[in-house]
C-alpha cells in the first residue's frame, strides 16, 4: 500500500499497516524508481513474517509500531470534567 500521507486526520499509512498490510509512505508520491524497487525488496523479506504495523518510510528506513495489547490496563489523571456537557480529560 502506498499512500503520500502517514498520519493523522488524512493519513493512511499506520491505519492500514494495522491491518497487517506492508504499507509505504512517499509524501512526494512515486517519483522515484528507488521508491518501488526498494518497497518489492522489503517486501520479499517482510512476507515471511507478515508483522503488523510495519510502515516503509519515505528515506527508506522502516518503523515496526509495537503491537497493543487490547487487554493491557492503562492509567491516567482525570485533569478536567464538565459534569454539564458530559465529557472530560484524562
Amino acid at each position: 500500500f502506498f499512500d503520500d500521507a502517514r498520519d493523522g486526520k488524512y493519513g493512511n499509512c499506520e491505519p492500514v499497516s494495522s491491518l497487517g498490510v506492508l504499507s509505504v509512505h512517499c509524501p512526494s508520491g512515486i517519483y522515484e524508481e528507488k521508491i518501488w524497487s526498494n518497497a518489492l525488496e522489503h517486501y520479499k523479506t517482510w512476507s515471511l513474517h507478515k508483522t503488523p504495523n510495519t510502515i516503509i518510510e519515505w528515506d527508506l528506513s522502516i518503523t515496526s509500531k509495537k503491537v497493543v495489547d487490547p487487554n493491557e490496563r492503562l492509567s491516567g489523571e482525570v485533569t478536567f470534567v464538565n459534569r454539564e456537557k458530559r465529557f472530560g480529560f484524562i
